[in-house]
Order: structure tokens, then C-alpha cells, then sequence
């Protein structure tokens, strides 16, 4: 902030006046230190909801994989539990097993 003074106060008035350049000085710089504040907390919930929504992707994708699974044991599932031949219903199981492992 700078401070001009081009003439030594004699009265009232001009007292009031170097008031009212000091005051709104002070409110100009108050005002842009203001929308720096702003932008740079808008800069960081912004960064912060990125990091969140990387977050929820990753764990989207797993979800992907963790219900695929559930899938492919439930159709090995019924397919062992239609399968006459004891071997092959065997088989199926030991796939079962090897998907939850």
C-alpha cells in the first residue's frame, strides 16, 4: 500500500479527505486480496473433488471385476448343479474354487 501526501493537512476537511484515499486504499487491496483467497480455495476443492473422483473410478473398476466374478461362479454354479457325470461336476467345482482364490 502507498501512502500519498501532497499537501500537509490544515483542517478538518483535508483530514477527512487523506481518511477517505487511506480507507478506500485499504478496501481496494482487502477487495483483491479477497478473490485471491476465493480462487485459490476454489483451486483446491476443485483438486480435491479430482482426487476423489479418480478415487471413485478406481473403485468403480473394481466393483466391475468383483461382480464379474460373482457372475461367472453363479453360472458354474448351476451348470455343476445340472451336470449329471460326478467327474465333470468335480471339475466345475475345483473352476469355482480356482475364480474365488
Amino acid at each position: 500500500m502507498k501512502f500519498r501526501i501532497d499537501k500537509i493537512p490544515k483542517n478538518e476537511d483535508d483530514i477527512a479527505e487523506i481518511q477517505r484515499e487511506v480507507e478506500q486504499e485499504e478496501h481496494h487491496h482487502h477487495h483483491e486480496h479477497g478473490e485471491e483467497d476465493i480462487i485459490t480455495q476454489l483451486l483446491y476443492s476443485l483438486q480435491s473433488l479430482e482426487s476423489k473422483v479418480n478415487e471413485l473410478q478406481l473403485g468403480n473398476e473394481q466393483c466391475k471385476k468383483e461382480i464379474s466374478t460373482i457372475y461367472k461362479v453363479l453360472s458354474k454354479l448351476v451348470l455343476a448343479t445340472f451336470t449329471e457325470n460326478k467327474e465333470e461336476r468335480i471339475k466345475i467345482l475345483r473352476d469355482v474354487l480356482s475364480l474365488l482364490e
